[in-house]
């Protein structure tokens, strides 16, 4: 689903209006800032079934606005507030405009806090394969696009013997085969691994390669471990370990990857299901193609959700579980106000106490856990520096 500089606080211009209305079944506009030229944030209400939304829409032609995937403290064992993110983001140098959560992930209790559900990609690199759910993704010219994406890779010895590799930074599946790189940060468990086989320091995980690689002199590093600054590892469980050892020293192995459907994709966030496609509500059918439960789709729920459609991206939070305030919303209400607002395209991310969007210098929204809850990654808009513009 990371990292944010610290947003400056004074908007480039301000326009604030409140109205008093009686609100009918359908959200009303309520409140409307600028925040920076092509940055435009909005809140919506209905007294009707008490509902508070939060919209941070983005002209996509907007000079100097640029969308990115944050991963939390920067690897995937990793989980941290949106507000902290922001922080650390604007430290980094980023000029932070908004931000919001993003994939579903494993929680602080969970048996690796912070592994993500689907893809994730940063940078260009691929840290986290994805599941069969709904991605948004953007290429290396900021277009967005939502798609369902496959992972597929092998190791290959020298004599021809195989095996499939699972996924990238995840835990190894008992008889299977992941890679693991630097970015999954924290110690390699032994409830996770078995061995992992290091691989040479110039193997990069992006999204399309096939690479001949050799044995690092043969070297086993029996777990737990941390995952090596600067390295790519082939972890095995079971029958994948004994088919790591059986490479021995120094012998060549073929490692092959790649992402479908394949781009120049720069940036990736999993979430699920779709909301909309072609300006049509898609929520059963896309829910069903990705292994989603009715009950998932019709609770109300807090949700988080990004649209767009050939001019604006569409950035919505819903709060929930708090009556008298917000109750929530169900995932088809929630593709009909994004449409209703101007989106054709719209995928539905991580909600409940995730849930959160941090404009314009602060938290917009109210999470439904009382508090800021950690997560895995998300989405920050931020203003590209001259210097970092290209001419």
């Amino acid at each position: 689903m990371t990292n944010s500089r610290r947003a400056t606080r004074a908007f480039v211009a301000v326009a604030v209006f409140m109205a008093s209305v009686v609100f009918a079944d359908a959200p009303a506009l309520v409140r409307k800032e600028q925040i920076t030229p092509g940055v435009w944030y909005r809140e919506y209400a209905s007294n009707a079934e008490p509902l508070a939304i939060q919209v941070l829409e983005v002209e996509r032609a907007a000079p100097g606005i640029a969308v990115e995937v944050w991963l939390a403290r920067g690897m995937v064992a990793g989980l941290e507030t949106l507000p902290d993110a922001v922080t650390r983001l604007s430290a980094d140098g980023r000029d932070v405009i908004g931000a919001v959560n993003g994939d579903f992930f494993v929680r602080e209790d969970g048996a690796l806090p912070g592994d993500l559900a689907g893809l994730c990609v940063v940078d260009g690199e691929l840290v986290s394969t994805p599941n069969r759910r709904a991605v948004l993704a953007f290429d290396g010219y900021g277009s967005p696009s939502i798609e369902r994406f496959a992972f597929t890779g092998t190791a290959t010895t020298a004599d021809g013997a195989s095996m499939p590799i699972v996924g990238v930074n995840q835990p190894c599946p008992d008889d299977g085969l992941v890679l693991v790189t630097d970015r999954m940060g924290e110690a390699v468990g032994e409830k996770h691994w078995a061995s992992m086989l290091v691989l040479p320091s110039d193997v990069r995980i992006g999204l399309g390669l096939s690479v001949e690689t050799f044995a690092s002199g043969g070297a086993f590093i029996d777990c737990p471990t941390p995952a090596l600054p600067g390295t790519v590892a082939l972890v095995g469980k079971g029958t994948g370990e004994r088919f790591l050892r059986a490479i021995g020293a120094g012998a060549a192995v073929r490692v092959a990857w790649s992402v479908s459907p394949s781009n120049d994709w720069a940036y990736a966030v999993g979430g699920g299901p779709r909301l909309l496609r072609n300006g049509a509500i898609t929520v059963e059918q896309e829910a069903e193609a990705e292994g989603l439960s009715a009950v998932f789709l019709e609770t109300l729920h807090p949700r988080t959700a990004v649209g767009f459609d050939p001019d604006r991206l569409y950035f919505v939070t819903v709060d929930g579980r708090q009556p008298g305030y917000s109750i929530g919303i169900g995932l088809r209400d929630l593709a009909a106000f994004l449409r209703d607002i101007g989106a054709s395209e719209a995928i539905n991310l991580d909600g409940g106490g995730s849930t959160t969007m941090w404009a314009g210098g602060d938290m917009r929204n109210r999470p439904s856990d009382g508090s800021t809850r950690s997560i895995a990654n998300g989405l920050v808009i931020h203003r590209i520096r001259e210097s970092a513009q290209p001419d």
